[in-house]
């Protein structure tokens, strides 16, 4: 292994940021690509552009992509370098599924549209609430998790929310910004949300 084939080429790693996207800086990179994403708040916005920058989406003009992916990072100390990576037909990729239970330690003890809830098999007052989405089911998913959870008598317990799975959805969003109250993107980073044990 040489660099001849990529071995000692920079590798990213945690923290670095992500500054440049097929030699667009990322204001312009996500000014390009907004027209082309569906979301509700801009906060889903930056997310789902962030988690589409390995695809090139149908619904995207293929003249808005190069052959490969170009990013140009930034170390924590300022040292910049550039990572190609191929884009991959997804319908040929194979993601295995994971051997450990996502939440071990847990049970299932309740499952909706929008969201299960998991409670502690070694009893502690905790509640484990995985949310997946907010859809026309939501308030009356929100009605039976209250009612679960009065007679269960676990109001009182510790509440952890896991939304890393979540899809967003069409109810309970707030409004996108207006001309009055602009937002400025944010600077993905390699960094990403991390699920419990």
């Amino acid at each position: 292994m040489g660099a001849e084939d990529g071995a000692d080429d920079p590798r990213p790693e945690p923290g670095d940021l992500i500054i440049a996207v097929n030699g667009r800086p990322i204001p312009e990179y996500v000014e390009t690509f907004t027209p082309w994403v569906v979301h509700s708040t801009i906060h889903g916005l930056y997310w789902d552009i962030a988690r589409d920058l390995p695809l090139r989406r149908a619904n995207v003009p293929p003249s808005l992509y190069e052959e490969t992916l170009s990013l140009e990072l930034e170390r924590p100390s300022g040292e910049r370098y550039t990572v190609v990576l191929p884009y991959l037909d997804s319908a040929g990729l194979e993601v295995p599924q994971p051997e450990e239970p996502l939440y071990p330690g847990f049970t299932t003890v309740m499952e909706r549209f929008d969201f299960n809830v998991l409670l502690p098999d070694d009893g502690r007052p905790l509640i484990l609430l995985q949310w997946l989405d907010f859809e026309d089911e939501l308030i009356q998913d929100v009605i039976d998790l209250m009612e679960f959870a009065e007679r269960e008598g676990l109001l009182e317990h510790a509440l952890i929310i896991d939304v890393t799975d979540s899809s967003g959805g069409s109810r309970g969003a707030s409004p996108t910004p207006t001309s009055h109250s602009p937002a400025k993107p944010s600077v993905p980073t390699t960094r990403s949300c991390s699920k419990l044990p």
